[in-house]
């Protein structure tokens, strides 16, 4: 059962684009808890080294062997290999979860000739895309726009398992208040627990929420004050509008987001922390909010982006996004930028974010933008990455003279 509904989550992320994080929190629930962390842990970590794992069995199969059962073969390679599975019972759960006789006997077969695990060297950018199971598009990309160091800290950085942290709100609580067991206090925001929290009553009560500690970092840029007529242009899913309620008032705060429904998470999570009066917005950041020009004092545009940054945690999202989606998602974020520029007021701050190691939709976004708007100057910016275990974000704090 446990390896049929990680099979299932797999194909529908690889063959339907599914995200996997998704498929796991729907199905997790047919399962015990005891079971969960193996379905968990096996989906990720086929996510993580698909390339790595079909290397093992590509020179005993086709080139067009179907999707189906190369996923079959990396799950037990996975198994054996990483989790140290070796046994009967497993490689035959994966031969029966095959179709038909043919292919059963082709997986039984194949995942009997492998004895050993074949490592990769780094001799080419072609070994690199295989080792760290990354399409090739983007270990070129990376390797031209960073320096040798740079590159293969990035590259190695996708190893590194992902941390999940928590936001103090400190509308509702003190760390004093939360009494529970094995909390690493990182800073006075965030912290990390030794076990997931989002079931605890504390959780519940909206005494925290779960934010990113780089993440984090991003609302501080905009220094931020009580009486600062604040907007956040893209807020779903809320956390970093809620870092800026930490400071603004709750009136003072517009949380935009174009599709309805999540407004309505916003609103519920907001709800959830305490957080009133807040001014929630349905406009298209291209081109809407035409009565609200030279109103805010800051602005976050937290822009959609091709997500490169957050690969650790979304894994899959490496095999969804294609070469092509890059040049929509830079016109996308060209346009969304021209459009809130007209937002800010004279000597207002706004901070452009991103959740992705790409220069074109970062620094090279920025210039472009200072090319086209001599009004604003660039104060700062950065790559905030400075917890191996959190994800990688890019901020630009810029100030608009006239």
């Amino acid at each position: 059962m446990q390896r049929k509904i990680a099979y299932e989550i797999l194909l529908a992320s690889f063959k339907d684009g599914q995200y996997a994080n998704l498929g796991l929190k729907n199905r997790l629930k047919e399962l015990k808890p005891i079971h969960r962390g193996f379905v968990t842990e096996l989906v990720n970590g086929v996510l993580r080294n698909y390339y790595l794992l079909e290397y093992q069995f590509r020179d005993y199969i086709k080139q067009d062997t179907k999707t189906e059962l190369k996923l079959l073969m990396a799950m037990s390679v996975y198994e054996r290999f990483y989790l140290g599975k070796d046994d009967y019972v497993a490689v035959n759960e994966y031969v029966n979860l095959a179709q038909s006789k043919s292919e059963k006997s082709l997986l039984n077969a194949v995942l009997r000739k492998i004895d050993t695990f074949k490592e990769v060297d780094e001799n080419s950018l072609e070994d690199i895309s295989i080792k760290y199971s990354l399409p090739l598009w983007i270990v070129k990309m990376l390797n031209k726009q960073y320096d040798e160091e740079m590159f293969s800290f990035l590259i190695n950085d996708l190893k590194e398992e992902p941390e999940v942290y928590y936001h103090l709100n400190h509308h509702k609580a003190n760390y004093s208040d939360l009494n529970i067991d094995g909390i690493n206090r990182i800073d006075e925001d965030i912290f990390s627990s030794s076990h997931s929290l989002v079931n605890e009553k504390s959780f519940k009560e909206g005494l925290y929420y779960v934010q990113d500690y780089n993440s984090s970092k991003i609302v501080k840029m905009l220094d931020l004050k009580p009486e600062s007529v604040f907007l956040d242009v893209c807020s779903a899913p809320g956390s970093k509008l809620f870092n800026a309620l930490d400071v603004v008032k709750g009136e003072n705060a517009y949380a935009n987001d174009l599709h309805v429904h999540r407004i309505n998470l916003i609103k519920s999570k907001a709800r959830q922390l305490g957080f009133e009066d807040i001014h929630y917005l349905n406009e298209n950041a291209t081109k809407g909010f035409i009565e609200y020009q030279n109103f805010f004092d800051r602005i976050l545009l937290d822009v959609p982006c091709s997500g490169l940054g957050v690969l650790k945690r979304k894994p899959d999202l490496r095999y969804h996004i294609k070469p092509e989606d890059i040049d929509d998602i830079v016109k996308l974020q060209e346009m969304i930028l021209d459009n809130t520029a007209k937002l800010l007021k004279v000597s207002g701050i706004m901070v452009y974010s991103t959740c992705t190691i790409n220069t074109k939709e970062n620094r090279k976004q920025v210039d472009k933008f200072l090319s086209k708007h001599p009004e604003f100057i660039l104060i700062e910016d950065k790559m905030l990455m400075e917890r191996k275990d959190s994800d990688r974000f890019y901020a630009a704090k810029l100030l608009k003279l006239k």
